[in-house]
């Protein structure tokens, strides 16, 4: 769900003047006082923030101890997860009710647009496979993107992030980079650890050296992070504590048996 305009429903506490808008100048040297948060304002983000938040709030959510981003509401049994990334919002639960109830609420106080399932969000995209009980998650577009961006489509894929004995040394004084390519490298490793931090733990060590030749080309390679439900990983009976039904199912899974 997208909130349209998002910006324009916050409210500013602080006294902020601006210059009367080109086309609606009437030549007296006048300016405008601000009432509401406009776009390009500095407190536009947390004032539009402090307004979702105090609608959440008013609807019977609770904001999460752990992120500030994440607001929560529960009927009964029954749970709802909602997210939120500036104007971009999820909404996650086996209800629903509550899925409804949560989308009234938020087009009852905002001009709100529909995205349906979720497919891309920040840079990830997002697949399920509801029959399995599968969910996935992976960067390869965003990698992809960062490929072309610097443009590092050609050449071989190594095996490894870093080859092996690989060491870093201090460059001599009169090799010493610019700072247009220093701002350069920089973005290359930020984007880095953004997929190394989501998607791609395999190439946190190399993305934490000065080292961007050895991992671009191996972000090509797909890597996966998947959420399997624990009746289809016979695995968890040995890494996780579970309800003794689970327990037995995934013994089942396995082909083991207790007499």
């Amino acid at each position: 769900m997208d909130i349209v305009t998002a910006f324009l429903n916050g409210i500013i506490l602080e006294e902020v003047y601006m210059k009367q808008p080109e086309g609606l100048d009437d030549g007296s040297g006048r300016v405008c006082r601000l009432k509401k948060a406009i776009y390009g304002l500095k407190q536009a983000p947390r004032a539009w923030y402090h307004k979702l938040e105090e609608a959440l709030l008013a609807g019977g959510f609770k904001k999460s101890e752990c992120d500030p981003s994440l607001f929560l509401l529960q009927e009964k049994d029954e749970i709802l997860m909602l997210l939120v990334y500036v104007d971009d919002i999820l909404l996650f639960s086996a209800s629903t009710a509550l899925l409804d109830s949560a989308e009234q609420m938020l087009e009852m106080q905002f001009k709100c647009s529909k995205m349906g399932e979720v497919k891309y969000y920040l840079g990830m995209h997002v697949e399920r496979d509801v029959e399995k009980g599968v969910l996935r998650l992976h960067q390869r577009k965003y990698c992809e993107g960062l490929a072309e961006k610097y443009g590092l489509q050609d050449g071989g894929k190594p095996a490894t992030p870093l080859p092996s004995g690989f060491t870093v040394e201090p460059c001599a004084d009169e090799e010493v980079v610019g700072e247009s390519d220093r701002k350069l490298f920089h973005s290359m490793v930020g984007s880095l650890n953004y997929a190394a931090n989501h998607t791609r733990p395999d190439i946190a060590f190399a993305t934490s050296r000065p080292k961007w030749h050895w991992v671009r080309r191996l972000l090509d390679k797909e890597v996966r992070l998947e959420i399997v439900k624990t009746h289809q990983q016979a695995a968890d009976i040995f890494t996780k504590r579970l309800a003794e039904a689970d327990h037995w199912k995934g013994m089942k899974l396995a082909g083991m048996s207790v007499h």
